[in-house]
């Protein structure tokens, strides 16, 4: 594919773009100084409570942010996180790190243990994902103008840039599942043993660090079986072994039962009657929910990322370069991910940049742009989009 070099992000490789999102993020440093951010504190409290009293239980700790803090599950009067537990245990050394220079964790310095867990579990997980895409450019042969285009969209223009710089996990999920994709459909000189084990276990980080990832993982596990037959399931399943224990023992620890997820727990009503419908609080998806995941005026992803309408131009193009296991899965991760959201009552994800909970499908649909050629309406678009995530 040829493109030639024009504008300014043409000109400048992928490289000064990752330079200036970690800049950004090491100097940055975006908590809500008048609004506690519930999803990065449930994180916080977790690994708190497991370094200060090896412990999965987070009383002593929720009881340093108040009464109002929400993003809690509670069993017998006992408090724990309601969050899948992978973020937390990832950042770990972050959060070692951190007490190195502040001591032990107390609400007056709550503000550096984020920052340096930030930078482990979400801005470095986006950082390698943009590498994901060079080096997918690189093996296929693509103009560096256009992949630069891509990682741009990527990092500034999706409201990934947004989670790359909180600790959320979706900016991880993204990088965990894409990565496990291009390991098993990419790789040009795969040693298949191994990397089928490295694919298993990104998937299980991805389950490990967000329930709803299950999904896309079966369609990766699927895609992969299809392409090579059973021989490498077993390989995955290796992989993915050691993060599954890892979670069955946490719930088992924490709520009782091995399948006992937290969301069932919740301390918020709402959240916890939610939680006990459907399959998990998944049920069937509704076509006015998938509407609003695309075009809600404060988080359809479109209004955030409006390039993404040329996704379908590329199909074609991307049918005739793959094979059908590797083009079924590229289109079956978003597929599966917004069909299931579609099902969710808490779709919008809460006070939140975006429909967070498609995140994880983000870099699947950006691949596909690899192969458009650039044009004046892409600029547009990408413009708009930056605007918008950035400003917001």
């Amino acid at each position: 594919m040829s493109e030639p070099p024009i504008g300014f992000m043409q000109r400048r490789t992928p490289w000064l773009l990752v330079g200036a999102y970690l800049m950004l993020a090491i100097l940055l440093v975006p908590v809500y100084a008048h609004f506690p951010s519930p999803n990065e504190f449930t994180r916080w409290v977790l690994a708190a409570a497991l370094v200060e009293r090896q412990s999965v239980e987070v009383t002593p700790e929720a009881a340093m942010l108040g009464p109002a803090f929400e993003d809690l599950a509670v069993l017998h009067g006992r408090t724990y996180s309601n969050k899948s537990p992978g973020l937390a245990l990832l950042v770990l050394p972050a959060y070692l790190m951190a007490r190195l220079f502040c001591g032990p964790a107390d609400p007056t310095n709550i503000r550096w243990f984020l920052y340096a867990m930030r930078l482990l579990g979400s801005t470095l997980p986006l950082v390698l994902l943009a590498f994901c895409f060079l080096r997918c450019g690189r093996d296929l042969g693509i103009n560096r103008g256009r992949v630069t285009t891509v990682i741009f969209a990527l990092l500034f223009a999706t409201p990934l840039f947004t989670y790359g710089l909180l600790l959320f996990s979706h900016a991880l999920v993204a990088a965990c599942l894409f990565g496990a994709w291009m390991l098993v459909f990419m790789d040009p000189h795969r040693h298949a043993g191994a990397v089928d084990v490295m694919a298993g276990a990104l998937m299980g980080l991805a389950v490990l660090s967000e329930y709803t990832a299950a999904a896309s993982v079966l369609v990766l596990v699927a895609g992969a079986v299809a392409r090579r037959r059973w021989g490498c399931l077993s390989r995955i399943v290796a992989g993915g072994l050691p993060f599954a224990i890892i979670l069955g023992t946490y719930q088992r620890v924490a709520f009782g039962g091995f399948f006992k997820l937290s969301s069932g727990f919740e301390k918020f009503p709402q959240f916890r009657e939610v939680a006990r419908t459907g399959f998990f609080g998944i049920g069937l998806p509704s076509p006015a929910r998938l509407l609003h995941l695309l075009v809600d005026p404060s988080k359809g992803l479109l209004l955030f990322s409006p390039f993404l309408v040329l996704v379908p131009l590329a199909w074609p193009t991307v049918r005739r370069r793959f094979d059908l296991p590797a083009v079924a899965t590229l289109t079956g991760v978003p597929l599966i991910t917004f069909l299931s959201i579609a099902g969710y009552a808490n779709w919008h994800g809460g006070w939140t940049v975006g429909p967070r909970y498609l995140l994880q499908a983000l870099p699947f649909l950006l691949f596909f742009l690899l192969f458009l050629e650039r044009s004046r309406f892409e600029d547009i678009l990408l413009g708009f989009g930056t605007v918008a995530v950035v400003l917001t």
